[in-house]
């Protein structure tokens, strides 16, 4: 039963070498959005009123009846993460688009922090097994998304929690962004174009050359951006 449950984020190694034209789409704060759409609170996880088995994997019930503290708690946060990133978006300065991108990384901690509180031993208010569904939702919500980016004819090079990383010759990216869209109405989590990049590499391990590893890379967007990990 503890293999079953207790997996944690999903994730694809990559395939080692330089890659051109990589996208990279990203879930929105998968994990707090998570909670909210299906109602995961440490009193609604293994409730005594509702019977069902809506945990993937895990097999869980939650409680159909009554909505939980924490996603109620969660959903305005969630809400207001995205109403900063459009603003962001949309905001004529340099100074300006800072503030908001500090307010929303000061949610997003927030939110990443709530997330980790469920699955502490010595939180007075979690429970393990709310935890543990969490990371089966994200499982589950990952492999939607490579499945429909692969429906649509894309290759996936990585995969790691919330982000993957996926290549198609000739894509665009209004393509991209319809794609985007198309996972969120699916999972019912938003999914955003992170960038495309103009390349990208995987790098491989430094205890044994050619075995990759999930989280080191770096590469060039294709407005010049470079980003590194690992």
């Amino acid at each position: 039963q503890l293999l079953t449950v207790d997996k944690g984020g999903l994730t694809y190694q990559p395939k080692v070498g330089a890659f051109e034209g990589v996208a990279e789409i990203d879930y929105a704060s998968m994990y707090p959005s998570l909670m909210v759409v299906h109602n995961i609170s440490p009193e609604t996880v293994l409730c005594s009123c509702c019977e069902n088995q809506a945990v993937p994997e895990a097999e869980y019930n939650i409680c159909a009846r009554r909505r939980g503290l924490i996603p109620l708690t969660l959903a305005p946060l969630v809400e207001r993460r995205q109403q900063l990133k459009d603003l962001m978006l949309s905001a004529g300065d340099e100074w300006t688009r800072a503030i908001y991108d500090a307010r929303r990384t000061a949610i997003k901690w927030m939110l990443v922090s709530c997330v980790g509180y469920m699955g502490y031993r010595n939180a007075k208010f979690g429970r393990i097994e709310a935890h543990e569904a969490v990371t089966a939702f994200g499982r589950e919500t990952l492999l939607q998304a490579k499945e429909i980016a692969e429906e649509c004819g894309f290759r996936m090079l990585h995969a790691l929690t919330d982000s993957l990383w996926i290549s198609k010759a000739g894509t665009t990216e209004d393509e991209l962004r319809e794609l985007c869209g198309a996972i969120t109405a699916e999972t019912q989590v938003d999914m955003s174009l992170e960038g495309v990049y103009r390349w990208i590499v995987f790098l491989s391990s430094k205890v044994k050359e050619g075995r990759p590893v999930p989280s080191r890379y770096f590469g060039v967007f294709s407005d010049g951006t470079l980003k590194t990990r690992g």
